[in-house]
């Protein structure tokens, strides 16, 4: 059966892309867990509790209780590690840390990491249309 309401459906497509923005903040981001100093052989090493951390400062801030609670059980580094690969994370700008103590809360530089923020965070694009749709003559006539 057709449908014959007065409000005609429509489909509108979007299509969004970033560019190299994504590449560029993840390299950013990763890069930004590298160590101070070299090893015997001349390479710089990762600090590990600090790619464990990624998913999660992608994901919503980090509270005090989080460590506590969830953070430290799942990625089996301990509170006081994790609270300093936090703060390394501060010192290099890629999250903005707020208040201290057990009030502290981490949060994810959105000026530095825009794209990655909107696609781990905010998963939505509202767009509102505030034009009423025509009929054009063809369509007005009755149906039979």
């Amino acid at each position: 059966m057709a449908d014959f309401s007065p409000n005609p459906n429509i489909t509108i497509e979007f299509t969004i892309s970033f560019s190299e923005g994504v590449i560029h903040e993840i390299q950013a981001l990763i890069n930004s867990c590298k160590g101070d100093k070299r090893d015997r052989f001349g390479h710089i090493k990762y600090w590990k509790c600090m790619l464990a951390l990624i998913p999660f400062i992608l994901k919503k801030d980090i509270t005090m209780m989080d460590i506590n609670e969830t953070i430290s059980q799942r990625i089996s580094f301990s509170k006081d590690q994790i609270v300093r690969s936090l703060n390394r994370f501060a010192d290099r700008k890629v999250l903005i840390r707020i208040g201290k103590g057990p009030y502290s809360r981490w949060k994810l530089n959105k000026a530095l990491f825009p794209t990655l923020f909107f696609l781990c965070r905010t998963r939505k694009l509202t767009h509102i249309v505030r034009r009423q749709l025509a009929l054009s003559a063809a369509n007005d006539s009755s149906y039979s």
